[in-house]
């Protein structure tokens, strides 16, 4: 499997391909018709913030795609074999069977990229690009970045409706003053799929800005909140087939092969970050 060193590498993913044509859709519609069905400051206030926010987003997003977030030490180490150049093995307590390389103990291999990212958080397919230690900053100020654009355009959106619900008239006038050829009921329409669809991708990027909140207060990337859940699943597991058994899962006498390797199994996964296929 060729290794995937950015987001812009083919294939390309279906949710990312998703993103464009949403953030194309919101974008015509802000400009072809939201701009235009405001009036005085509230036109201008709309026309420059939601421009600068576009910009910004589109920036961090194409940094973000664009980046790579593989481990230094595998460049390093390829780099030295290549040129039989003299690199020091001793520096690295991991190595990674698939990628051939040493690894810093905090990196994992994702299998989708089919490169090792060091301190992986996960393998987001909206960017179609893995999230680690060298683009982590950039995907947190992307999300809040796109969550502050949405905010704005639901904001001005639920305002045009406003004047449609209390002045219908006034609405139909700047429609026709829009140039558009379009009835008022299909500006209507649009407007309302803007809205809901800013909504949408509103509250999933509030729920990413709480999830990585939680995350940056515990010290821990997403991938090992994964491990950790999956380590308290089947240790709760074990217990129930403890109990079923007749056994005290509690009593220090009695132990619990199934547990202890499930234990040692997740400490030696969340030590390493594991090398099987990756999980968001």
């Amino acid at each position: 499997m060729e290794v995937k060193r950015h987001g812009f590498c083919r294939p390309f993913h279906p949710l990312q391909m998703t993103s464009w044509l949403v953030t194309a859709f919101e974008i015509t519609i802000a400009y072809g018709f939201v701009v235009g069905l405001l009036r005085g400051t509230a036109q201008v206030l709309y026309a420059v913030l939601f421009t600068l926010g576009e910009i910004l987003v589109l920036v961090t997003g194409v940094l973000c795609t664009g980046s790579d977030p593989t481990d230094p030490a595998v460049h390093a180490h390829r780099h030295a074999l290549k040129t039989h150049s003299a690199f020091d093995l001793s520096l690295y307590s991991a190595m990674c069977t698939l990628c051939g390389t040493v690894v810093h103990p905090s990196s994992k291999h994702c299998g989708r990229c089919n490169r090792c990212v060091s301190r992986f958080d996960h393998h987001c397919k909206w960017l179609n690009n893995c999230i680690g230690q060298g683009n982590y900053r950039l995907f947190k100020a992307l999300i809040a970045l796109v969550a502050l654009e949405e905010a704005l355009l639901v904001a001005f959106d639920a305002y045009v409706l406003s004047v449609r619900i209390t002045d219908s008239e006034e609405f139909y006038l700047r429609v026709k003053g829009l140039g558009s050829g379009l009835v008022p009921q299909a500006v209507l329409v649009l407007i309302c799929v803007h809205l809901a669809l800013g909504l949408v991708v509103l509250c999933g990027v509030v729920q990413l800005l709480v999830l990585h909140f939680y995350l940056y207060c515990r010290h821990m990337t997403a991938y090992e909140l994964i491990l950790e859940q999956r380590g308290r699943k089947h240790a709760r597991k074990v217990a129930a087939e403890v109990r079923q058994k007749g056994e005290n899962p509690t009593d220090g006498n009695m132990s619990s092969p199934q547990g202890d390797a499930t234990f040692a199994l997740f400490q030696q996964e969340k030590r390493k970050k594991g090398l099987e296929s990756e999980a968001e």
